[in-house]
């Protein structure tokens, strides 16, 4: 009877003979090895890549800030929200010249509307300053100008380019007292004035209220004055923008049309500015036209 025991065994040993033969069946030779492996394998490389790349160009140079010297707008509409080519359609009463020596004419150029756009009527509309300057005089609603700011500008500053077309009148003698049907009140102390300069004067009229600055106060292009009103010798609410040529650096405290209400240097004053010929008036319209 055949041992069970040497059957296992002889099972055993069959397997393990078998496993060593299908082993030795593939040559060494054909096994790759590590080193065939990583000479053959294709291991890709940054290094050409980077060497290929375009060198990026230097960061550009950030522009230093350039000063301007632009003071900003150089000509400026009186009426806010009014456009400097819409106030010939709004004039009300033009400028006529008065007869040398009297207190005739008139001296400015009145703007006012019923209806412009949107806003009906031009009580309370934004006064604004036509040109830069200075205040040098305002008047707490003095016959016939009621409230009044009046600004100053050296000649000197004005662009060249408007100087033609604004018509400067020529300096001429002051009227003598006693041509004009106004009396010259005698005084102590009279106004003082540069004589070796010329000024433009601009004086804005019938305003609501007082002004909004005082003597002395610098003035941009376009900044408020006041508001437009029905002060003094009015009969409807209106601008009345006045301009006259004269000596610079004009001291005036106040000036008012004879009346009994007015004090003799009121008086004298108004006679300076309005009759001696000495502050020349001319069409504010000529202003007005310029080119900004």
């Amino acid at each position: 009877m055949i041992n069970p025991l040497h059957i296992r065994t002889f099972v055993i040993l069959l397997i393990a003979f078998s496993v060593a033969g299908c082993a030795s069946g593939m040559p060494e030779s054909q096994l790759p090895t590590l080193a065939t492996v990583a000479t053959t394998a294709t291991i890709p490389s940054n290094t050409a890549t980077l060497q290929n790349t375009a060198t990026p160009p230097p960061p550009t140079a950030t522009p230093e800030p350039v000063p301007t010297d632009n003071p900003g707008p150089l000509l400026c509409s009186p009426l806010d929200g009014v456009a400097l080519e819409d106030l010939p359609g709004i004039i009300s009463s033009p400028f006529e010249p008065a007869t040398p020596g009297q207190d005739n004419g008139h001296h400015g150029v009145d703007f006012a509307f019923y209806r412009y756009g949107d806003r009906v009527g031009i009580t309370g509309t934004a006064i604004h300053a036509v040109i830069a300057g200075t205040t040098v005089m305002t008047l707490d609603d003095k016959w016939p100008y009621g409230y009044v700011i009046v600004i100053e500008t050296p000649l000197d500053e004005l662009p060249e380019a408007w100087l033609a077309g604004l018509q400067i009148p020529s300096p001429i003698a002051t009227v003598a007292p006693g041509i004009s049907s106004l009396t010259l009140p005698p005084l102590t102390a009279t106004p003082a004035w540069d004589d070796t300069q010329r000024s433009l004067y601009l004086l804005y009229a019938h305003m609501n209220e007082p002004a909004v600055h005082v003597r002395g106060d610098e003035i941009a292009c376009g900044e408020v004055l006041g508001y437009v009103g029905n002060t003094g010798r009015s009969s409807a609410p209106h601008l009345h923008v006045e301009m006259r040529v004269g000596p610079s650096n004009l001291s005036m405290t106040s000036m008012a049309h004879y009346d009994n209400g007015a004090t003799p240097e009121e008086m004298y004053n108004y006679y300076t500015w309005r009759v001696s010929g000495l502050f020349q008036v001319f069409d504010t319209m000529n202003l007005l036209v310029q080119k900004p």
